[in-house]
């Protein structure tokens, strides 16, 4: 589960998400819609091999075990869905609502585990220009 389900998830957007979304390691986005479960969508990201799971956490909810991306990491698999350009941060304080407080518990260890992760040269610009940003560059 990544993208903006699990930034809600986290408490990091206060918007409802009624469509559970996660990146996958494949090649062709999917939409499925089961009757009693809802909606889900799957989206594959450009991951360096051997990275898909950095800053992704194990979690058992409802007896039920699930990937969750840590909140940064949801951030910044949206950045890439999105192909997003760095705006500064009112795209994320004011555009996604993010609460500028989770923002500055991101920490370095992240910013340098996020930057093995992505191939995109524009998600390393974003990556890097929000930690100049936090002050954690």
């Amino acid at each position: 589960m990544s993208f903006e389900t699990a930034l809600s998830h986290h408490g990091w957007i206060p918007e409802a998400v009624y469509t559970t979304a996660s990146a996958t390691p494949g090649r062709k986005s999917l939409d499925y819609e089961h009757p009693a479960f809802g909606s889900f969508s799957f989206h594959p990201l450009a991951i360096q091999p051997g990275y898909f799971l950095e800053l992704v956490e194990h979690k058992k909810i409802a007896e039920q075990a699930m990937l969750v991306a840590e909140p940064i990491r949801a951030l910044l698999d949206l950045v890439c869905l999105r192909k997003v350009e760095w705006q500064g941060m009112g795209w994320l304080v004011e555009g996604l609502r993010i609460d500028s407080e989770h923002l500055r518990n991101v920490t370095s260890a992240d910013i340098r585990t996020l930057d093995l992760v992505y191939k995109q040269k524009r998600v390393k610009v974003f990556l890097k220009s929000l930690a100049r940003e936090l002050g954690n560059d």
